[in-house]
């Protein structure tokens, strides 16, 4: 929810019959009484898993997915949902380990923190 009240949501549609998928924004200006679709996120040739999003004001929303089976993917979108950026990897593959999903938060000073762990580190 952002501090103007707006609720969002992402959605993780799988294409039937295939490891792909697709990642849908909703959003509800009526405290979740009805929602319409705002964007997609996520339109690629893999399956986008555990999305996990953030909003602040005025449209601002991030959002952070595990592209399986790599990498950890952020992007944002400034205008409530509608377009989002280029995704960011947030590990590569000098990395061990598949990673495993993402969650995302606000710290106490205002910045954006990203977890993810890994199945081959502790």
């Amino acid at each position: 929810m952002d501090n103007a009240g707006t609720i969002y949501l992402i959605l993780m549609r799988i294409n039937k019959g295939t490891a792909k998928g697709q990642l849908w924004c909703y959003k509800s200006t009526d405290d979740g009484k009805t929602w319409s679709l705002a964007g997609k996120p996520y339109q690629g040739n893999s399956l986008p898993d555990y999305p996990q999003c953030i909003a602040k004001g005025n449209g601002e929303i991030y959002l952070t997915f595990l592209e399986y089976p790599s990498p950890i993917q952020f992007v944002k979108s400034m205008d409530g949902g509608k377009t989002w950026s280029t995704g960011i990897a947030l590990n590569d593959n000098s990395q061990a380990g598949d990673p495993i999903g993402a969650d995302i938060g606000w710290t106490g000073n205002g910045n954006i923190c990203v977890a993810y762990g890994t199945y081959s580190q502790t």
